[in-house]
């Protein structure tokens, strides 16, 4: 069971690992058409091809879209085109065999039946993605031409491309180290294999699935320009993890069993040396007993196998003990009766080594007899130097002299187990006659949860007073017993001013009475509270400090302590409300800007499409405010964003609905749930309070005053649409407004 949970294991991280080289593939993917478009764009906002689209100066393309631009690029093809979608250049190259080429007139066909081309002029933007055509893929970058600082009107586009052929395919497999296969998602000759995988992959990102017991194949989804299904990518990877598992877990096994036979060696050979010979020497020593002048006794013996032996053996030395009974009897049984009852290990040993023991000394030596220990020297339960550095057989050879000498030594040293396992004691060692012969009589306390418990005060209080985090300890009735530096450093108290006091000297009155009755409630019934609350310093400054408070209990489970641990996180918030602030709103004006109306426009718009409900959008241009900015400055022309940015904010009363700055004079409003009807509104509403404001322009031709030009573009979200659309009919509703002599609303 453990080796197939093993081998589960490595398959798991096998396949993780395989995953993160599918998402890889996807991301090289897209660094690609990254990449071409911010070509596109360098090329695009460029003054020599703004200019080369009016003039059409021969001199642009010969020095400047030559071969080698195309080689240096990776470009299959570059087309330039004016305002209404007409070509003005076409170049082509063969990236293969290193030459010209006539570029695809079938690439510019599918480019206008996707309503890609014309690029509108009023757009500053552009498309990226991949189209597939009958030559092939392409990788593809639309861009408007502007200037050099990317200001309009566009004059035109330019497109660059490349074919995401063989040629691509080996290149990205040699950047991924990962063997490729690109197909593409809709070919009516697909083999079952490539039909199950199409069929996976519109519900799954990535799919994976064995290729053999050596290999593992995985296949990702790559969309093309318009969202849709366009290739899959396939690849392998050879199970180095799954088959380097498999060899560990056999060399494991084969290892196991090695050991196996070398135990049971090793307790043959234990076995031999701590029971059969043991009790030879024994049988041999009791003979020798039976031998003394002072035996008289025997008992009777019959038969002649081991048992009767053994039996005689023992007879003789009960004689022998019989006989010195009378006078030692007493002395012997209150002398056993502490030995052997006392929980401290007792010992005797002599020179030679350990001669007697208690019960509590197996057990706190983790021997299973009384032969195991006996006869062994201090040192061999000992590890070979002590902790200060020193040989523990010479150590204890010295300390047992002392004791001798002296007639007493009492020390701690480090012992080791019969299991291997160190362990501090406290050793008295005292010298008594025994039998006419002089002996120590060890008596070894294991001190080892004594160390382990002063260890850990030692840390705690090393924690306590060097920790960033401010600690306060109080007693059940809330009165503060102890505070750590960290407390003086955050509130301003000293360790004198807290202690005794209660903690709602720091109360900042910020939080009502509820919020602490809850804090309680949650720390009674569960013994923790966790969170953040704004407390006082001493000085009168509040500050906002993340709060940990315990319960701690005795051996009873009662609660006789509350340990706090917080921290000043005041300078931490306010950085990071700064930081959602700044990458929200829009610096100038105080409203959302274009990231935030790009993502709540995504938002609502899945949204919509999921509750079939309407979503309107409100693009709105301010009426010749570049020449507003020419007649009275660029400082006036701010002043005017920010009034104008303050009075679109007052129609909005849902909390939904979102005005955006969009660029430059344009914004943009967002309106969930909101059909055609009153979006009109709405803009209306907008217009005359634009108009009311009755800020100067004497340069405007739409009237005397300040005034907008609103479109509006109201849809139901289909599945074949995107947001981007919605934007692009707005746009459109603009321009008709503006054709229209602006300052007024227009539908699509």
């Amino acid at each position: 069971m453990s080796n197939i949970t093993l081998l589960e294991d490595y398959v798991r991280l096998e396949k993780e690992l395989f995953r993160e080289d599918m998402k890889r593939i996807v991301n090289i993917v897209q660094a690609d058409i990254d990449d071409l478009e911010y070509i596109t764009t360098d090329w695009a906002q460029w003054d020599d091809t703004y200019e080369f689209v009016v003039e059409k100066n021969k001199r642009f393309t010969d020095s400047n879209i030559t071969d080698t631009t195309f080689a240096e690029l990776r470009l299959n093809f570059l087309f330039i085109f004016d305002t209404t979608g007409q070509l003005v250049f076409g170049g082509g190259f063969d990236l293969r065999a290193g030459h010209a080429k006539p570029p695809s007139a079938s690439f510019l066909d599918r480019l206008r039946q996707e309503d890609i081309l014309p690029l509108k002029s009023d757009i500053k933007g552009g498309v990226s993605g991949i189209l597939l055509i009958p030559e092939g893929p392409v990788m593809f970058s639309l861009r408007s031409i502007l200037t050099g600082n990317a200001k309009g009107p566009a004059r035109g586009s330019l497109l660059m491309g490349r074919f995401f052929d063989d040629k691509e395919v080996k290149r990205l497999s040699e950047t991924l180290r990962l063997p490729l296969t690109v197909w593409r998602f809709k070919d009516p000759s697909l083999s079952t294999n490539q039909l199950d995988i199409k069929s996976d992959l519109l519900v799954k990102d990535i799919v994976m699935s064995e290729a053999g017991p050596r290999a593992i194949q995985g296949s990702v989804l790559i969309r093309d320009v318009r969202d849709n299904p366009g290739l899959v990518i396939t690849t392998e990877m050879s199970r180095d993890i799954y088959i380097r598992g498999e060899n560990t877990l056999r060399y494991f096994m084969v290892r196991l069993v090695i050991v196996g036979f070398i135990l049971a060696l090793l307790m043959q050979f234990l076995l031999w040396k701590y029971v059969v010979s043991p009790l030879s020497r024994l049988n041999s020593r009791v003979r020798e007993i039976a031998d003394s002048p002072e035996l008289k006794e025997r008992v009777e013996e019959t038969g002649r196998d081991e048992i009767a032996s053994l039996s005689g053996s023992i007879n003789e030395m009960l004689t022998a003990l019989e006989k010195a009974e009378a006078t030692t009897k007493e002395s012997e049984e209150k002398f056993r009766t502490i030995f052997e009852t006392s929980n401290d290990a007792f010992m005797l040993l002599d020179e030679k080594g350990f001669i007697d023991c208690n019960d509590t000394t197996l057990r706190t030596f983790a021997c299973e007899s009384r032969d195991e220990f006996i006869g062994r020297h201090l040192s061999e339960y000992s590890p070979p130097t002590q902790p200060d550095g020193r040989d523990s057989k010479k150590t204890a050879d010295e300390k047992i002299t002392t004791a001798f000498r002296e007639g007493r030594n009492f020390f701690e040293w480090m012992h080791r187990r019969a299991t291997g396992e160190d362990f501090s004691a406290e050793v008295l060692l005292t010298p008594l006659k025994l039998e006419g012969k002089y002996v120590l009589q060890a008596t070894v306390r294991d001190i080892t949860e004594r160390k382990h418990i002063e260890e850990k005060l030692r840390l705690d209080a090393a924690v306590f007073k060097n920790t960033a985090e401010g600690i306060m300890v109080t007693d059940v009735d809330s009165v503060i017993q102890s505070v750590n530096p960290a407390f003086v450093d955050i509130t301003g108290f000293s360790v004198e001013e807290a202690i005794r006091q209660n903690p709602r000297m720091l109360k900042s009155d910020k939080h009502d009475k509820e919020f602490y009755q809850e804090l309680w409630s949650t720390l009674i019934d569960t013994g923790k509270w966790k969170g953040e609350i704004w407390n006082k310093r001493k000085d009168g400054e509040l500050y906002l400090q993340e709060t940990t408070i315990n319960a701690i209990k005795n051996e009873k489970r009662e609660v006789v302590q509350y340990a706090a641990i917080f921290s000043d996180i005041t300078e931490r918030k306010k950085a990071e409300d700064m930081l959602r602030y700044l990458s929200s709103m829009d610096g100038l004006t105080g409203i959302a800007n274009r990231r935030t109306f790009d993502e709540t426009l995504d938002k609502e718009w899945r949204r919509a499409l999921r509750s079939r409900n309407h979503i309107s959008l409100l693009i709105m241009d301010i009426d010749y405010f570049k020449k507003y900015n020419d007649s009275y400055g660029h400082q006036a022309g701010d002043r005017c964003l920010q009034k104008v940015a303050n009075t679109f904010k007052e129609p909005l009363k849902r909390p939904g609905d979102l005005v955006a700055r969009y660029g430059g004079e344009e914004f943009s409003v967002i309106l969930p749930v909101t059909e055609e009807e009153g979006a009109s509104g709405i803009a209306e509403t907008m217009r005359k309070n634009i108009e009311s404001l009755r800020i100067l322009h004497e340069k405007s031709e739409a009237g005397e005053f300040v005034t907008i030009s609103v479109g509006i573009a109201t849809v139901i979200p289909q599945q074949d649409m995107t947001h981007a659309s919605l934007i692009e009919m707005a746009d459109k509703a603009l321009y008709k407004a503006k054709e229209s002599g602006r300052n007024c609303v227009k539908r699509v």
